[in-house]
């Protein structure tokens, strides 16, 4: 079973040439594709220059800025033309441990998702933390799926599913929306604990993108 580790990457020159070596460590034998999200720093270019030979790294890059859930259907696309049967997604800042891809790869070989969960201990920042406790029991109940968290970007599922949980969302809400979609769809899946990492508690979803994500569920949930 071939899968592909797909690496959204939005302005993290600083992190992303370690976490890119440390997924390399951590995977022997995965495709790597970098998606650069038309960062204004320099992370494309550090990332040709550290990878550019690499065989086992491709790297794409969207001009402009358009979003995580756009990034994430790029590197899929790569992914099905690389005649992969499944992809897992981690993301560039550092606070998804590549050490558990192996986990992750050998749950995919039985099931068709899987999904990282982090203790929502005190490591966990304020609102991410609430956001969780909130998404898990709305979303629980309005689509009828059990997880232990929702707003984790560590994930994977095969290619046999995307159809039925191909995400609409370009930007922050796509780990939500894909849950709503494991529900609607009945789909079987299996979660991973993965290591809880906050290096910057204050970057990523902010408490007006938790408001927005949770504003779009009744369209999930009426939509087909």
């Amino acid at each position: 079973m071939k899968i592909v580790i797909v690496v959204p990457v939005y302005n993290e020159e600083k992190r992303v040439v370690n976490t890119v070596n440390d997924i390399l460590r951590a995977d022997k034998s995965s495709q790597i594709i970098l998606v650069d999200d038309g960062s204004r720093d320099n992370s494309y270019k550090i990332l040709k220059k550290a990878f550019g030979n690499n065989k086992r790294v491709s790297i794409l890059q969207h001009i402009i800025n358009l979003g995580k859930g756009a990034a994430m259907k790029t590197g899929v696309k790569m992914a099905w033309k690389l005649k992969s049967d499944g992809v897992i997604f981690i993301d560039s800042d550092g606070q998804h441990n590549p050490k558990h891809l192996p986990e992750f790869k050998k749950v995919l070989k039985k099931n068709d998702l899987v999904f990282g969960y982090r203790k929502l201990n005190s490591e966990m920042p304020f609102i991410r933390k609430y956001g969780n406790i909130i998404a898990k029991k709305i979303i629980g109940i309005l689509f009828n799926v059990k997880r232990r968290e929702f707003l984790c970007g560590y994930l994977g599922f095969r290619k046999s599913v995307y159809k039925q949980i191909k995400w609409r969302s370009n930007r922050y809400g796509v780990e939500t929306e894909i849950a709503t979609k494991v529900g609607r769809n009945k789909l079987k899946f299996s979660e991973v604990e993965v290591d809880t990492i906050y290096i910057d508690k204050y970057k990523g979803v902010s408490l007006f993108d938790a408001m927005k994500i949770l504003t779009q569920i009744p369209y999930w949930y009426f939509s087909k």
